[in-house]
């Protein structure tokens, strides 16, 4: 997952299935934060690159391992699971 806000749009979602079942993502922005949920069917891994001004900026993700902050993201791994990520865009 690597959502790129941008272009006038403040919100966006899209899911597919698979043979492990629906993977989905969304998110919005509220204010000065990017809310972004993030669906990954069981026994799968997913890595989520959540958009940020730095890492110590970013909430949530519960359960998702923390890995690095580069180029404005903050990437995560996850598992089979629901995780809302809130993010300081400024």
């Amino acid at each position: 997952m690597h959502p790129e806000p941008g272009g006038g749009l403040t919100q966006a979602t899209a899911s597919l299935r698979t043979r492990y079942g629906t993977i989905g993502s969304g998110w919005r922005l509220e204010g000065r934060d990017l809310v972004l949920e993030v669906t990954v069917p069981p026994g799968t891994t997913a890595t989520i690159d959540v958009p940020a001004v730095s890492a110590d900026r970013v909430s949530g993700g519960r359960g998702a391992r923390f890995g690095q902050f580069a180029n404005g993201y903050a990437t995560y791994t996850a598992t089979g699971g629901h995780y809302t990520f809130v993010a300081s865009q400024r």
